[in-house]
């Protein structure tokens, strides 16, 4: 402010300094807890030397006119310079790729990190940085990128919070980009429960690398367990009822939507099938989530337990539903399934590996009949 050219010849005019001493008395500032230093010597409701201006409107004050403009002009010239040195103090304390018209450009290939966006605290167990991650493109401070670890989803992040990385190992630096969520040392999904249609209500059973087993949510997002994913996508693409959940959840809306506007073709009135205990419990009780997560004595983890089942007549004339019953849990009672659920869930027409059959004596005994 001292080297600014419209004040170099008025710094020592009074009223200059004066200036300046109005303007660092009147400004609140946050270490003043937001408060001046005029309000905190004077209370806040003594009038500043800025109502000053209100002379001019007063009669018999026309003497003050000329001193006022002269205020005002003094007044104008040193809020600007502030406002200007203000700005350059901001852009000098800015990161290099914050600074205006400036981005560093990353290579399409190049590997980066991705820094917090606060500073973590010392003792913070989170880790300082993810990735490293394969730059795909960049528009000025948009970089897009992609997983080194198994995943095929490009994101965006900001260029201020990226860092080169310089590989040694690509091994080594898969691993790192595997650690941030432990995802790359998932080695197998053994099993699944929960509600198909809400898919961050299913939960996975996963096995590590290291031996370790646990069962573990859908979680949307770059760094959760979600169709993203190599390792999931591989096990639900094996069952019929899962695929759907490699899709976005639009697209599975629409294939849904599609399948149950067809004609029910897979099943026939006399045909036998096989259908999963979860679904033939999910049918007949409210309380979905009895039967689709834990039912009691039972071995979701190694097995999967099956009823046998006979499709009866079809629901309605455009042939979209089909009835059957379920003799072991419902004896004679039809229950309706749509084209969708005959395509997804009652596709056994045969008793598989690591499938038990549901017979009367083991529904009594793990109280599976009403």
């Amino acid at each position: 402010m001292v080297l600014d050219e419209n004040l170099q010849d008025e710094w020592s005019d009074e009223l200059t300094l004066s200036t300046v001493e109005l303007i660092l008395n009147t400004t609140p500032l946050s270490e003043r807890g937001g408060y001046t230093a005029f309000q905190l010597t004077y209370g806040s409701n003594d009038q500043t030397a800025q109502q000053i201006e209100m002379l001019t409107d007063l009669p018999g004050h026309s003497r003050w006119t000329q001193v006022v403009k002269r205020f005002d002009g003094i007044l104008r010239k040193v809020r600007a310079s502030s406002a200007r040195y203000q700005q350059a103090l901001i852009e000098k304390r800015k990161l290099p790729s914050q600074r205006v018209g400036e981005h560093p450009q990353f290579l399409e290939g190049e590997l980066v990190v991705v820094v917090p966006e606060k500073p973590l605290h010392t003792e913070s167990l989170l880790p300082g940085k993810k990735g490293p991650f394969v730059v795909v493109k960049q528009y000025r401070n948009d970089v897009t990128l992609r997983h080194i670890n198994g995943r095929d989803q490009e994101f965006l992040e900001n260029v201020a919070r990226l860092r080169l990385w310089s590989s040694v190992d690509v091994e080594e630096d898969i691993r790192m980009a595997n650690s941030d969520n432990r995802e790359a040392t998932i080695s197998e999904i053994i099993a699944y429960k929960g509600d198909i249609y809400r898919r961050t209500d299913m939960y996975f059973y996963v096995k590590y690398d290291d031996g370790s087993m646990l069962w573990q949510q859908y979680e949307p997002g770059k760094y959760g367990l979600n169709r993203d994913l190599r390792q999931l996508r591989d096990y639900c693409n094996k069952l019929p009822e899962l695929k759907h959940l490699c899709m976005t959840d639009m697209e599975a809306r629409r294939q849904i939507a599609t399948l149950d506007a067809m004609e029910v073709t897979a099943l026939k009135p006399g045909d036998t099938f096989y259908l999963d205990l979860r679904y033939q419990g999910w049918f007949k009780d409210s309380d979905r989530n009895t039967w689709l997560r834990d039912r009691k004595g039972l071995d979701y983890v190694n097995n999967t337990y099956i009823l046998k089942c006979r499709a009866t007549k079809y629901a309605s004339s455009n042939r979209r539903r089909i009835c059957y019953v379920c003799p072991i849990l419902d004896g004679t009672k039809e229950r309706v399934l749509t084209n969708f659920e005959v395509e997804r869930l009652a596709y056994r027409r045969r008793v598989g590996k690591n499938e038990v059959l549901i017979t009367e004596k083991e529904a009594e005994r793990h109280n599976l009949i009403d």
